[in-house]
């Protein structure tokens, strides 16, 4: 089965992006949602729809996924600014 392409990333809301990066970047779920602002169990919702949405299943197959799309490594997972 292939992996996700990018059409499946640009269907990830920008919070889910945030999320995602950050989790590619190594962070746990706590640090996710201290950098964000986040409940880690808001951290955790996020993770099961990115997951569902990327038909991925680990932290690893997530970061792999990412790491084919351009624009997750280029933003500021942090940033506020529209």
């Amino acid at each position: 089965m292939p992996g996700p392409g990018p059409a499946a990333a640009a269907r990830l809301t920008a919070r889910e992006q945030q999320v995602a990066r950050l989790v590619a970047e190594g962070r746990t779920n706590p640090g996710v949602a201290r950098a964000l602002g986040l409940t880690t169990r808001a951290v955790e919702l996020h993770l099961s729809r990115i997951c569902r949405k990327l038909g991925v299943r680990t932290r690893r197959e997530l970061e792999a996924a990412l790491a084919g799309f351009a624009h997750f490594g280029t933003s500021d997972a942090t940033s506020t600014e529209v």
